[in-house]
């Protein structure tokens, strides 16, 4: 009973230094705090489970799996909390990302790629000889401003 008192406080400890830091520099402490406090309640329980010698029969070793299982259910879902928050929040400028993304991608042409990859030596002989073997007749879409 005086371990989960001190876990606790541990958790208790960081919570509190997170939460000021979050308001000091970004808001994301803030937001993955439940998360990172709940990690570390979880490993310090795991840390007394694997250091401590329990009676081969008696209640200590059901207590402390009963008190790990709540903390490791509740710390999933404070990670899954965290993460569908910050999708909400930030969901705007992850898709205006992914469609930057995709439209580079599209803009570099195939045989340069392809060219590039065998010049560098990354890829077997095999390539250059593919690409002699069958050109491509593709044109370099990229344009100068893009850079």
């Amino acid at each position: 009973m005086a371990f989960l008192a001190m876990t606790i406080v541990v958790m208790g400890i960081i919570a509190t230094v997170l939460y000021y830091i979050g308001i000091k520099v970004s808001y994301s402490y803030i937001l993955y705090t439940p998360s990172i406090t709940l990690s570390i309640g979880v490993c310090l329980y795991i840390g007394k489970l694997f250091t401590i010698n329990y009676p081969v029969e008696g209640l200590p070793i059901v207590f402390d799996i009963l008190i790990l299982s709540i903390l490791c259910a509740v710390w999933i879902f404070a990670i899954v909390e965290a993460f569908i928050i910050d999708v909400f929040e930030q969901g705007k400028e992850m898709k205006a990302d992914a469609k930057y993304l995709l439209s580079q991608a599209s803009s570099y042409n195939i045989r340069w790629m392809m060219e590039k990859i065998a010049s560098n030596r990354i890829v077997a002989k095999w390539i250059k000889s593919f690409l002699i073997k069958f050109p491509l007749k593709l044109e370099d879409n990229r344009n100068e401003n893009n850079w």
